[in-house]
């Protein structure tokens, strides 16, 4: 091979790795979480959480807040997108917000879901760019229908 040939491999290659990425750089990293995680936001309620293997449920009359913290499994701060798997009898209603906090505990950013029905339904909450840091937290914070009738049955943590 002569070097002008060598020259323009290289330099094809090289265009085609910086305009297309790298898999690895491309990739989120996702952080999976049984529904188990998500526990009372009021202390006053947590004898109304009913938990099971695959999720965790109100056996309250009317709604119940919950809170499920998300483990991160990485330090980039490019977004990230909760998938929340819930699952209702009887059309009930369930309202999910995906939170992120800085390190100081100042909102970054937030995004709202609802969905009224019967079976099962996956939120995808979304925070952009610039609302997470390498030190944030996230969380999301549930209104689920009791009593028996909604299910929080897992989380799905997907890091840009």
């Amino acid at each position: 091979m002569n070097a002008k040939t060598a020259l323009g491999m290289a330099v094809t290659t090289g265009l085609i790795v910086a305009l297309t990425g790298t898999p690895e750089a491309m990739a989120g990293t996702i952080s999976n979480h049984s529904g188990t995680i998500c526990k009372n936001y009021d202390g006053g309620q947590a004898n109304y959480m009913d938990y099971y293997a695959y999720g965790a449920r109100s056996t309250k009359s009317g709604t119940t807040y919950v809170i499920c913290p998300l483990v991160r499994s990485t330090t980039r701060a490019y977004g990230a997108y909760a998938y929340v798997d819930i699952k209702h009898s009887a059309g009930a209603r369930t309202s999910c917000t995906l939170y992120s906090y800085g390190w100081n505990g100042n909102l970054l950013g937030s995004n709202s879901q609802t969905w009224t029905g019967s079976g099962v339904h996956e939120f995808s909450l979304y925070l952009g760019s610039g609302k997470s840091n390498t030190w944030s937290d996230y969380a999301v914070l549930c209104t689920i229908p009791g009593p028996y009738t909604g299910l929080i049955m897992g989380i799905d943590l997907s890091e840009n």
